[in-house]
């Protein structure tokens, strides 16, 4: 405890500099388990994710490429590459990747990458 009676603050050290270690979404919540959540989450979650298509796709000039982080298997990387000119999308999960890939048309501009979101720089 401090003076005044409150604990001191803690002071957390970033140590890992490669990529996250394997963690719930790309084990657990990847994939066809994906899939099945969306089934059965509620219509408003899907609201919500065609309103952020819609923002998106509003905001999008001719020319323009769209990096999604955490893009997983589901549909908003390929609906935005109907007007983006290059759509990359990059996650954790090689099991939501392989089904983004089996989703995507031959002639889709989408590039699906498996990386750590946090190492870009």
């Amino acid at each position: 405890m401090s003076v005044r009676g409150t604990p001191p603050a803690r002071r957390v050290r970033q140590t890992r500099v490669g990529p996250a270690a394997p963690g719930y979404y790309s084990e657990k919540l990847s994939g066809d388990r994906l899939v099945k959540c969306y089934d059965v989450a509620p219509p408003r979650v899907r609201q919500y994710v065609e309103a952020e298509i819609d923002f998106v796709l509003g905001k999008l000039c001719p020319g323009d490429s769209v990096l999604e982080l955490g893009c997983g298997y589901e549909g908003v990387a390929l609906r935005i590459a109907e007007k983006a000119e290059r759509v990359v999308g990059i996650d954790t999960s090689a099991a939501s990747l392989a089904l983004a890939r089996r989703l995507a048309a031959p002639d889709c501009r989408c590039e699906f990458l498996l990386m750590d979101a946090s190492v870009l720089s």
